[in-house]
């Protein structure tokens, strides 16, 4: 049994009303979401809807460049946490990363300029350790290296 008929009216509203919310809640250089990136490059979006942000102030976007929906760009383990370096995330000018993209820094990581990524890409700069197969993964070395793109 179906709740409700949706026409191609209904459809073509729920689509513009998505659209609308799509546009509305993408982040830019002037919004207030992009007010805390440490750099974010006119001309630069990030897509709506998002995942997880955090640490913005770690992160440098250059101009020019779009990051897809579903995008989770974070410098660090969690929000509010200090790193070691700044920028953590720094991705070029002109740049393209793909919807569902993972792009995680805990050092350094240099995204350069006409870089673009496909879907689902995931970048970072740590790994985990597994030399000891007796000791679970969270008690061992987490390697940290710079990683640089392009």
């Amino acid at each position: 049994m179906r709740l409700f008929k949706v026409t191609d009216a209904t459809g073509d509203l729920i689509d513009a009303i998505w659209r609308w919310f799509t546009a509305s809640a993408a982040i830019g250089p002037k919004s207030r979401r992009g007010k805390k990136f440490g750099k974010f490059g006119t001309g630069s979006i990030i897509l709506f809807p998002t995942t997880t942000i955090f640490n913005e102030n770690y992160i440098h976007i250059g101009k020019d460049t779009m990051i897809g929906e579903h995008v989770a760009l974070s410098a660090g383990m969690m929000p509010g946490q200090k790193c070691l370096t700044n920028p953590v995330v720094k991705i070029g000018d002109r740049c393209l990363i793909g919807r569902g993209s993972g792009i995680v820094g805990h050092l350094s990581i240099d995204i350069g300029d006409d870089v673009w990524t496909g879907h689902h890409v995931y970048i970072t700069d740590q790994s985990h350790g597994y030399l000891d197969i007796s000791k679970p993964i969270s008690h061992q070395s987490q390697p940290e290296r710079a990683v640089s793109i392009g």
